[in-house]
């Protein structure tokens, strides 16, 4: 056997897919041997493949397995908001029970057809675990990426519209009454490759379709192709992004979509998110709140007021100890924070507090007490739900002192000690 150590390249934002760079080895031999993917047909209900792959404790596995359906996957949401599977029609097994961690689908010669993921959720107060295969055609634009000359080095982005969609058939859009059914040339046009279309369930508040789309409009077009299914949509935006290359370096992308609402077909231009590699690579530790920029995860979940995540209070400190609450810092002593950025400035900050805005609309007053002499900080924050709190916290900088932790490009972490100006 051969055992190699490895980092993360890149965590995929969407879909249960993360990518490593296996350390070389003694003589630089390669790990394994290459995997071939597939690029013919994806698979369809009936067909037969094989599984390889791992168990629970890291036994190899193989069997024989037949695809039951492959279908749009509404995986469940968690709180406290975390990351979880979206935007993906996924294959499903007839034997959706094995006992597996993870593994790969092959066709009859070895070559790799999908993925095969497992995720874990919680019905009933009973832990669940729900197996899935992800076709290697979403794989497609991440290994054209990494083939390139210094594609390791290059970032990856996936472009992404923030919304949710579900799938609706048509004959029960056919019932609606006749001021809210779809026109007649666009059940043709979708009827022509499927028996449903994509239903907008939900719009990221902020994201790129909020205020273009709303649940329960119909998504039927993007960039002028009739779209009936997640994995079609997705191609589509990454054709975009490759034919606006300038304009994806901006973090955006321009892409036409055609909704239906209440029967009538609406054409707009959405900018595409270019979501780069999940996960958090900058922390502050502040007060003992260890704080990082809001994930999507949370932004997911809701309408959240602009400011910084609190992921964890750590025991004993001044925030813990406090009684800090919520999920999001808002402000302190009236300074908004809305970037990693701005809390680090109150470290330095040695302009005077803000006070509260009167009732009358003045403007806040001003105390003349510097930041350094401060014994306490007016502390507000949110919750994921909207309600707001405030506490007055007692920094403790000789045993909680500011401290900033980041992920350099090698994945090593490194710790900076933020003091107050004298």
């Amino acid at each position: 056997e051969d055992t190699r150590s490895a980092s993360v390249c890149f965590v995929h934002p969407l879909h249960s897919l993360v990518v490593l760079r296996v350390d070389p080895g003694e003589g630089g031999h390669a790990f394994g041997k290459a995997a071939s993917f597939c690029h013919g047909p994806a698979l369809e209900p009936g067909d037969p493949c094989e599984f390889i792959g791992m168990d629970p404790k890291g036994r190899a596995v193989a069997s024989k397995v037949q695809v039951q359906s492959v279908r749009m996957c509404n995986f469940p949401s968690h709180f406290p908001p975390r990351w979880r599977e979206s935007f993906l029609e996924a294959i499903v097994l007839a034997d959706n029970a094995m006992s597996v961690n993870t593994g790969v689908l092959c066709d009859a010669k070895g070559n790799v057809k999908a993925l095969y993921a497992v995720t874990t959720f919680i019905q009933e107060e009973e832990s669940e675990r729900l197996g899935y295969g992800i076709p290697c055609q979403i794989m497609q634009p991440l290994l054209e990426h990494f083939k390139i000359p210094k594609g390791l080095s290059a970032p990856f982005v996936v472009p992404s519209l923030e919304i949710g969609l579900e799938p609706v058939e048509l004959s029960r859009l056919a019932r609606l009454p006749a001021k809210l059914r779809p026109p007649a040339a666009w059940v043709a046009k979708l009827s022509a490759s499927s028996t449903t279309a994509l239903q907008v369930r939900q719009v990221m508040a902020g994201g790129p379709c909020d205020g273009l789309a709303c649940a329960g409009d119909l998504l039927v077009a993007v960039e002028g192709e009739v779209v009936t299914s997640c994995n079609v949509v997705e191609r589509r935006l990454f054709e975009a992004m490759g034919k606006r290359p300038a304009e994806a370096r901006g973090g955006t992308v321009a892409v036409q979509l055609v909704v239906l609402r209440q029967g009538k077909a609406t054409s707009a231009v959405a900018h595409a998110q270019l979501l780069p590699s999940d996960g958090t690579t900058r922390f502050l530790c502040w007060h003992g709140l260890l704080l990082r920029e809001t994930p999507r995860s949370v932004r997911e979940f809701g309408a959240v007021p602009g400011g910084v995540h609190i992921s964890q209070t750590l025991l004993g400190s001044p925030g813990e100890a406090d009684g800090v609450e919520g999920d999001i810092l808002v402000a302190v002593n009236g300074v908004p924070t809305r970037t990693l950025d701005e809390v680090v400035g109150l470290a330095h900050d040695s302009t005077p507090c803000r006070g509260a805005a009167s009732s009358s609309g003045e403007a806040p007053a001003k105390s003349a007490v510097p930041a350094q002499e401060r014994r306490h900080l007016r502390v507000e924050t949110a919750d994921s739900s909207g309600r707001r709190f405030m506490r007055p916290l007692e920094p403790d900088p000789l045993f909680w002192p500011l401290l900033e932790l980041t992920q350099g490009p090698a994945g090593a972490w490194v710790c900076e000690e933020h003091r107050a100006d004298a």
